[in-house]
């Protein structure tokens, strides 16, 4: 019998027409079988759900429960987890070198149908489209380039510079204190506050107003917490994305989001004032401590590598990145010193005996010089609650890689999240305890392990560019605020809230504060 081409060209498409029900959930069970028995990746354990979808990560990223969650599947299946169809979350510390080591091979994970999209996410809209800053950039070239322009303007020298600025805000958030110590008050609000005005003097030598405002500005509060929680989300299931802040329609449907950044719009206002928006030979003489004032001498110097853009995105981007982080650990420190009346009478104590060798205002040095049992409480507030709550992730390079004893192929995202590094027992005694003399009293080769598995500022080549911005802001705002005041739990028995998307905010450190001294 003849084949009769012209009868199969009609009787297909009614054929698919009547059946593409049970076609399509043949093909989406094909789909979600191939994602299951992924070669290299079957045998490594993990939530069952996980191997087939990202679903799995979505849905636990939505809760905000991720920092509990990762660590809870580390304890029952051990150092691999298999946490998507072709994603792996790492618990052992000797893979830090291995994944986030200087040479970064291992590069940052892009979206694709079946991984994540973490840092290709967190980037925002400028001139209608979507713009990369240091943290976001994946293309391993253009990050060290990058990072090779800014990252002079980050050192702890240069962040120094600032540091009168940082001063005369911290006087101000003491009197603004002060002057609500009559009734409980949110600290952790406050906190905040305090942020971002000393990260407006560290980024643009001024205030951004909301200590002086007692709350938000322009709505960069809210603003800064919506893209940090759609990153997060989004970006386990990059697909979403597309629909959202990747769509280039985005900035056209909804443009209050780039015209309603405050953050964005302050620092375009500052460089105009600057002269950024001439030719270099108009930038005004700047002689500031301020990574704009840095970044101001540099583009005088070499204009062709430092354009007006990139610097205003990086600027913008530090102000965001470090006003979060920063009020996370300064939260973190206040509320497990009032949690352990032991460590917070030590280091009471250590700063009165300091006191005849501090300022009226204690600086970066002082703290350093005289506190180190502050600095102790400082590095395990950081161990217990590391601000970011997300695996950091990276490819396997071509070849593969063996990470806990496991070979993983090339092309599998790995990730390692602080919440879990930080509480393993191997490395850390006690893990859930807080008790800052580990850091003082351990033995050398003790102390060497818990160093190296220190994770909260990420590692390697992609290392926190901004860990310096905190270090000096809790060395000095947290022996000031107990110099100045006795700050008490407002209900001891009442513990705060947590969620932990990108970011692990808390919720609740509401206290009363008695001042320790006359002004």
């Amino acid at each position: 019998m003849d084949f009769d081409s012209t009868h199969l060209h009609e009787t297909l498409p009614r054929l698919l027409k009547a059946y593409w029900p049970p076609v399509l959930v043949g093909l989406l069970l094909l789909h979600f079988l191939a994602n299951k028995f992924r070669s290299g990746l079957v045998s490594i354990p993990g939530p069952s759900l996980a191997a087939y979808t990202n679903f799995w990560r979505f849905r636990d990223t939505w809760r905000g429960t991720a920092h509990k969650s990762y660590r809870e599947l580390h304890d029952h299946y051990g150092p691999l987890v298999r946490i998507g169809p072709n994603i792996v979350s790492v618990s052992d510390p000797e893979a830090i070198p291995i994944i986030y080591n200087i040479k970064t091979d291992f590069h940052k994970a892009r979206a694709t149908s079946d991984g994540t999209a973490s840092a290709e996410v967190q980037k925002f809209i400028y001139k209608k489209k979507r713009v990369a800053n240091l943290f976001s950039h994946i293309d391993p070239a253009v990050h060290r380039s990058k990072k090779r322009l800014f990252g002079n303007a980050y050192s702890l020298s240069s962040i120094l510079e600032a540091e009168p600025g940082l001063i005369s805000v911290t006087t101000l958030f003491m009197k603004s204190l002060r002057e609500r110590s009559s009734k409980p008050i949110d600290l952790g609000e406050w906190l905040e506050y305090y942020t971002y005005d000393s990260i407006g003097e560290i980024a643009l030598a001024r205030r951004l107003g909301f200590l002086r405002n007692g709350g938000d500005i322009d709505g960069m509060i809210p603003l800064g917490a919506i893209l940090s929680n759609y990153a997060s989300v989004v970006s386990q299931k990059p697909i979403l994305d597309w629909f959202g802040l990747a769509n280039p329609l985005f900035p056209y449907l909804l443009p209050s989001i780039e015209t309603k950044n405050g953050v964005l719009n302050l620092t375009i206002k500052t460089m105009e004032e600057l002269g950024f928006s001439g030719p270099p030979e108009n930038l005004k003489s700047c002689t500031g401590g301020d990574f704009l004032s840095h970044m101001a001498r540099a583009r005088a110097a070499d204009p062709e590598r430092y354009s007006s853009d990139d610097i205003l995105i990086q600027t913008s981007a530090t102000v965001f990145a470090a006003t979060d982080t920063t009020a996370i650990t300064l939260r973190a420190i206040i509320y497990y010193l009032l949690r352990n009346p032991l460590v917070l009478s030590r280091f009471t104590a250590e700063l009165d005996a300091a006191e005849p060798l501090l300022s009226p205002v204690i600086t970066y040095r002082e703290s350093i010089d005289t506190l180190p049992y502050l600095q102790a409480v400082v590095k395990e507030a950081m161990r217990l609650h590391p601000a970011i709550g997300l695996p950091l992730e990276r490819y396997v390079p071509a070849g593969g890689a063996t990470i806990a004893g496991k070979f993983l192929p090339a092309g599998t995202t790995v990730g390692m999240s602080a919440w879990v590094v930080h509480r393993n027992p191997d490395i850390f005694t006690e893990p859930d305890a807080f008790v800052p003399e580990r850091w003082i009293g351990s033995p050398p080769d003790q102390l060497k392990r818990m160093e190296k598995s220190m994770f909260q500022f990420g590692a390697g080549a992609r290392s926190c560019v901004g860990k310096y911005v905190a270090q000096i802001q809790t060395s000095t705002l947290i022996p000031q605020l107990f110099r100045e005041f006795d700050v008490q739990l407002e209900d001891k028995d009442k513990e705060w809230e947590v969620t932990a998307r990108w970011f692990v905010q808390q919720v609740g450190l509401v206290v009363n504060l008695v001042p320790r001294r006359s002004t």
